[in-house]
């Protein structure tokens, strides 16, 4: 979250850093860096990505209680639990600052036509936000690309990674957590992506870079 947030709806800062060489986007990039984190205190970026991040680690632990349950089902109950009663999304389904067109579109009925549509009235969760059947199908091949919207190769697989690398460091979770862990950004591109981040943390977690 902290390395890609700088740069997020920032095309001038984009451009700014391709212009530059090595040295230069080094520096530039630890600019930002110091920049975001300056004005906090437990040196952490705040964004949708950070709350994603939490929620994931909660899943997980979800699953680790009782291993029967689905890692993507109980990450899926965690979003709805955040959209429809977070004091910042309580009647507004508003979600967070930054929450992107593609989280909003499997999320809330609000913003989403699609949803709304597909939905007819039906409960998208119970009064515990499980999802209910219907919905979580419908979920999962919109994530898939199967849906109205392609699958996304957003940043947020990325952004909220970390809860995976600790997985893989410090209990020898492999593919299958990984995959559900971003199972909500299925692009050939976002995938690789978080599967490079997750290997360098765990190689740093573990001291073996």
């Amino acid at each position: 979250d902290c390395m890609g947030l700088p740069f997020e709806f920032a095309e001038q800062r984009r451009k700014h850093y391709l212009q530059q060489d090595a040295a230069g986007r080094k520096n530039y990039l630890q600019e930002c860096l110091v920049g975001r984190l300056r004005d906090d205190i437990h040196g952490r970026v705040y964004s949708d990505d950070t709350v994603c991040s939490d929620l994931k680690m909660s899943a997980y632990a979800a699953v680790q209680l009782d291993p029967g349950l689905s890692l993507a089902r109980q990450y899926l109950q965690k979003l709805l639990q955040w959209c429809y009663t977070d004091p910042t999304c309580k009647h507004t389904n508003a979600l967070f600052q930054g929450t992107g067109g593609f989280t909003r579109a499997y999320l809330s009925l609000k913003h989403s036509k699609p949803l709304r549509e597909a939905s007819s009235r039906r409960p998208l969760c119970d009064n515990a936000f499980e999802p209910t059947d219907w919905y979580f199908e419908w979920v999962q091949q919109l994530w898939s690309g199967l849906g109205p919207e392609p699958a996304s190769f957003g940043n947020g697989a990325v952004m909220c990674a970390a809860m995976a690398g600790v997985a893989r460091a410090l209990w020898d979770e492999r593919t299958q957590v990984t995959q559900q862990l971003t199972c909500t950004h299925q692009a050939p591109e976002a995938q690789l992506a978080h599967d490079w981040l997750v290997e360098i943390l765990r190689r740093m977690i573990l001291n073996v870079l």
